[in-house]
């Protein structure tokens, strides 16, 4: 099938991208560069209604988790025109902003060039301000001109990478599905399946600190966080599902949503 979807990319994600603020509010994720038959699928992980987990090692003997995902019902139209995002195009934007926001944290480590934030954004136009601070041309004007309010921050913050979106066909996947004895009826017989494919992360034990570090970094990146869920967490404390989060010039993004999801209680952070 031909894929054509505005906030996909035909390009293999190779190496870096660009990170100008065009590339943030028009954000395309790229295509993961070698073929579904590089993967060998090993292990159902869970599902949910978006789709299903998968474990899979490539060939570089590398673990990745495949979500493959239900979006099957033709195009949509151009993103960030709409009172909604479907779940699948919500992640892969958010994918591809965070990618981009990656290459400017190593950047800003590597030159040692601090990026300019408002550490209390309060409504759209302040989260949107500080999603620009990214960018490479909007970080350069905040750093020679630093707008009222902001502050010079080098964020330290852990994004798990996604290493792309892939199309499986439908009779392949549910090989392996039989295979792998994945029980999810809204996955099967299907003529193909869109996939995201992530660098796996293993459980582990929750660091409450390390849980709020990230609820701060995508609060003070405009993005509005949806409340903790144990499963979307995996780690000391990483966010594995993307689908949480919303850009701020994503049409469902609301100020009454926006903030960090943390609060103090009995002297101590407690998550909300």
């Amino acid at each position: 099938m031909d894929t054509t979807l505005s906030f996909l990319s035909r390009e293999p994600k190779v190496g870096d991208v660009a990170y100008e603020w065009k590339n943030f509010s028009t954000p395309k994720l790229r295509n993961y560069p070698k073929p579904p038959s590089s993967l060998r699928f090993r292990k159902y992980v869970g599902g949910g209604i978006e789709g299903v987990v998968l474990r899979a090692r490539t060939e570089d003997i590398e673990e990745v988790a495949v979500k493959i995902v239900r979006m099957t019902d033709g195009p949509v139209s151009s993103c960030f025109v709409r009172k909604r995002l479907f779940p699948f195009e919500r992640e892969c934007l958010n994918c591809a902003v965070l990618e981009l926001i990656s290459t400017s944290l190593r950047e800003a480590v590597a030159n040692d060039k601090p990026i300019f934030l408002h550490p209390r954004p309060k409504i759209r136009r302040d989260a949107i301000r500080n999603l620009r601070a990214f960018s490479s041309d909007y970080g350069e004007r905040y750093r020679s001109d630093p707008p009222e309010g902001f502050e010079a921050v080098v964020p330290t913050v852990r994004i798990n990478d996604c290493l792309g979106w892939m199309q499986l066909d439908g009779d392949q996947a549910s090989a392996v599905f039989r295979r792998l004895r994945v029980d999810h009826r809204d996955l099967t017989k299907l003529p193909w399946y869109f996939a995201m494919v992530y660098k796996f992360v293993p459980p582990g034990v929750h660091q409450e600190d390390r849980i709020r570090s990230q609820y701060n970094f995508f609060f003070s990146a405009g993005f509005v966080c949806a409340p903790y869920k144990r499963d979307n967490w995996h780690g000391s404390g990483i966010p594995v599902d993307f689908a949480d989060l919303q850009l701020p010039l994503a049409p469902e993004w609301r100020e009454y949503d926006y903030g960090r999801r943390v609060e103090k209680k009995y002297g101590k952070y407690c998550l909300e």
